[in-house]
């Protein structure tokens, strides 16, 4: 998809972070509003929700916004001042270091070789009904409305 054809309206929803002081705030509103919560809902999907508990942090992450140990850190800090469940904190942590950080040290590791590996030898594009056809489950159809909705670039009609 060329850029040209993303719709202005499709831009006025974007709200990744883009810049290091986007990332701190939204690191910032996810421990205010959200961490309390994310070990309870942390892999739930609810019906209207884009995110629940989640941090959205991923593509600061990725792009060097924010560095994991300033997230772990600033998790840390929170559940010193605060009460904050053990779960949520733990659970965040573990996803942040033992998940997160374990599938970054693979590509480090295993890299470039590690990016043409095929374990299961697939060969063939998603089908279409991926896309198209509509699950039984309510969350699921809902959880693929909304990454469709956020993830996808819509074409202008113009």
């Amino acid at each position: 998809m060329h850029a040209s054809s993303i719709t202005l309206d499709r831009c006025r929803t974007f709200d990744l972070p883009v810049s290091r002081a986007d990332a701190l705030a939204l690191l910032h509103d996810f421990i205010a509003h959200r961490l309390a919560d994310f070990g309870t809902h942390q892999d739930a999907m609810w019906l209207g929700e884009l995110f629940l508990s989640h941090s959205r942090l991923s593509a600061a992450l990725n792009v060097k916004l924010i560095s994991a140990r300033e997230v772990v850190d600033a998790v840390v800090d929170a559940a010193r001042d605060r009460d904050l469940p053990l779960n949520s904190v733990e659970g965040f942590i573990r996803q942040i270091v033992g998940w997160r950080e374990f599938v970054r040290g693979l590509y480090w590791r295993l890299m470039p070789g590690y990016a043409e590996r095929n374990a299961l030898d697939a060969h063939r594009p998603l089908p279409d009904l991926f896309w198209t056809a509509t699950p039984t489950c309510a969350a699921c159809t809902n959880a693929r409305r909304c990454c469709c909705a956020t993830a996808t670039p819509t074409t202008s009609s113009a």
